[in-house]
């Protein structure tokens, strides 16, 4: 079994603003690169999770979150550091929603996608 740590989006990898939508506006914390490399290099799988309710509420798109994400990705490849997957809930907080963190659902969807051992693995965020 493999061991993974989660990771929260906004206000853990990169700075918290309002419905982000745009890659020109993500701020990655300094030292996430590192950190997320030390963890890859101990053999974690990285997992993002995150709530992104500006799709639902008719914000932003999910191809706009896409863009941000596919931004996250190259950036963070300048560290050697890979997502293995980025779970992404959509909907607006009175919408019903099988992932929207507090949900563990992502977290089984992951043990079942990737072998994980969930006693083993960690949430950030």
């Amino acid at each position: 079994m493999k061991r993974a740590v989660f990771l929260d989006r906004d206000g853990t990898l990169i700075e918290d603003k309002d419905y982000l939508h745009r890659p020109e506006d993500v701020v990655i914390f300094p030292g996430a690169g590192d950190a997320l490399k030390r963890r890859q290099a101990a053999g974690f799988l990285l997992i993002m999770v995150t709530n992104q309710s500006g799709i639902g509420r008719g914000y932003f798109t999910i191809e706009d979150c896409e863009r941000v994400h596919e931004h996250l990705a190259k950036e963070f490849a300048n560290f050697d550091v890979a997502f293995a997957k980025i779970y992404i809930a959509p909907e607006a907080p009175n919408r019903r929603s099988r992932g929207r963190k507090p949900s563990p659902q992502f977290l089984f969807d992951a043990r079942e996608e990737f072998g994980i051992d969930l006693a083993q693995s960690y949430i950030v965020g």
